[in-house]
């Protein structure tokens, strides 16, 4: 997903996909996606539809080391917090989806990938630590990536933020309760 190339509708518009797509592996089909990243994000010309690939690879997975490389490839950014610090191997759950869904929102409000780190600041890991901390500094404003603010709906990219927090500290929460 090439992000700045994205108006704030193709940001949307993939958002709400897949926020559908996860709706229907979660509700329809009780299954995790297991794997959620930008990477597995697919836009379709010519409207830039969004496509969610590569769900529920490791339930297909005859390999238990093939299936541990596919579950460790997007570890790092798109896994909470909780799963690094237990001493178990994380398995794919409902929650680890809806934290991968908030930083890969986080991701099309700021233009900025997760994995890399954007501060000097000790205190920032990645991407969700960066926008936390400039969040607690009422610096909010700074995290939005330079084309999004340029648009006439100038309240929306706050609201998405306002999810995206909402989702990780959500799934966060329920994470570390089961830890």
């Amino acid at each position: 997903m090439k992000l700045r190339s994205l108006s704030l509708d193709d940001r949307l518009r993939t958002a709400v996909n897949v926020a559908w797509c996860l709706n229907y592996l979660h509700n329809e089909r009780a299954i995790p996606h297991g794997n959620l990243k930008p990477t597995n994000i697919l836009l379709e010309p010519p409207n830039m539809n969004p496509l969610l690939t590569d769900y529920s690879l490791h339930r297909i997975l005859t390999s238990a080391s093939t299936a541990e490389q596919v579950l460790n490839a997007g570890a790092l950014g798109y896994r909470p917090p909780a799963e690094f610090a237990s001493s178990t191997k994380p398995c794919p759950s409902l929650s680890s989806d809806v934290y991968a869904f908030g930083v890969i929102l986080l991701e099309l409000l700021t233009g900025k990938s997760s994995p890399e780190i954007v501060s000097a600041d000790p205190r920032v890991v990645d991407l969700t630590d960066w926008e936390r901390l400039l969040s607690e500094e009422n610096r909010s404003s700074e995290c939005f990536d330079k084309l999004l603010m340029d648009t006439t709906n100038v309240r929306l990219p706050g609201f998405l933020m306002k999810c995206s927090r909402w989702l990780l500290d959500v799934s966060y929460q329920h994470l570390k309760g089961l830890t």
